[in-house]
């Protein structure tokens, strides 16, 4: 893999200034270790994106359906979670059962029973995200946030919401190695920096770099593709298993959203969230790149077969091409039965002293 697709899947230049533990980064990983440390349950987040935005916009990144929690954060400022109903009731199966039960949860309201039970493994994620965090900024944002309440709905969380601006934070998590799929959004105040501090919205940049290489580029993995009947494909409802083979895991495609596909890998997991090891290209063998490199390759001359004694006249191809035209035309024409004169009012064959014009076949 070149130095320059290693940059665009990095999202940075190839200095690493990117590959610090960043907010994102440590937020995914604290979950990950509190899910498995204090809870015993696998959780890893598969998908992941942040950003900032005004108060005024956090509502576009709310889902109504979700738990809605309030968080006090330090300098008297709130911010918000926002769980998934997957992943409420994973947390608390887990914590009163000792596993997630298999059949999906049913639609429900929730509680304040619901926000208390969740609420410790939301203090703990942010506090060990806190503690890995490196630059000054993610920190600050992470530190000293605590459980505050529940609320009723998506317009009193918002009203609640008074910072000037907010890092918005959310996650998509596999729950339980894929026995369900739950949803976490982290709102929380975006610490101003002190004075004379630029504030740093993204990785750091070489100047003489292009700005092409901080686009992001949206991949698909791609484990398997399968052909399934109509009838099946309809019956398939939500936890069922779709048998794959085991060496699927090294044959994952990395696809374009034109459906292109850029590279291959093996499946797995980093830091607790899934990761695809790009695999160098398979070399083409020396014989197949020359067999490609060859145009044309005539079949060999064969000398003409013998006539079958078998009493019928047959057309020898071979013998045929390495004769005159004129001779040519007479032995198809006594093939098909034709005389001399028939073949002359054909004009198959050039009357003695006449020209005849054609092109090649």
């Amino acid at each position: 893999m070149t130095a320059t697709m290693r940059r665009k899947l990095a999202g940075t230049d190839s200095s690493g200034a990117s590959r610090g533990m960043t907010a994102l980064r440590a937020l995914r990983l604290a979950m990950a270790r509190t899910a498995g440390d204090t809870l015993g349950l696998a959780l890893g987040a598969i998908a992941a994106r942040q950003g900032v935005c005004a108060p005024d916009e956090v509502a576009a990144d709310i889902a109504a359906d979700g738990l809605l929690v309030l968080l006090d954060c330090a300098g008297a400022q709130t911010g918000a979670a926002v769980l998934s109903l997957p992943l409420v009731s994973a947390l608390i199966q887990q914590q009163t059962m000792g596993r997630v039960a298999d059949r999906a949860p049913d639609p429900r309201d929730f509680t304040d029973t619901d926000a208390l039970i969740c609420a410790p493994f939301l203090e703990d994620c942010l506090r060990m995200a806190a503690d890995i965090a490196e630059a000054p900024q993610d920190r600050a944002c992470l530190t000293g946030i605590r459980f505050g309440a529940r609320a009723g709905d998506v317009r009193a969380l918002c009203l609640a919401l008074r910072a000037p601006r907010y890092r918005v934070h959310a996650f998509t998590l596999d729950i339980a190695e894929g026995r369900r799929q739950g949803d976490l959004v982290l709102i929380l105040p975006d610490p101003v920096p002190a004075e004379g501090e630029a504030r740093q919205t993204g990785p750091a940049r070489d100047p003489g770099q292009s700005p092409l290489m901080q686009v992001e580029a949206d991949l698909t993995a791609v484990l398997a593709r399968l052909r399934l009947p109509l009838d099946r494909l309809n019956a398939l409802r939500v936890g069922d298993l779709v048998p794959l083979a085991r060496d699927r895991l090294d044959e994952t495609s990395l696809v374009a959203p034109g459906g292109a596909v850029i590279a291959r890998g093996r499946l797995g997991q980093m830091n607790g969230q899934r990761a695809v090891r790009l695999m160098a290209p398979t070399p083409v063998p020396r014989a197949v790149a020359d067999a490609r490199a060859v145009q044309f390759d005539p079949l060999p001359r064969r000398s003409p077969a013998p006539r079958p004694d078998r009493g019928e006249d047959v057309l020898d191809i071979a013998a045929l091409a390495r004769t005159s035209p004129g001779d040519a035309a007479r032995e198809i024409g006594a093939l098909a039965g034709l005389s001399d004169e028939d073949m002359s009012a054909l004009s198959l064959t050039p009357a003695p002293g006449e020209e005849v014009e054609g092109r090649p076949v």
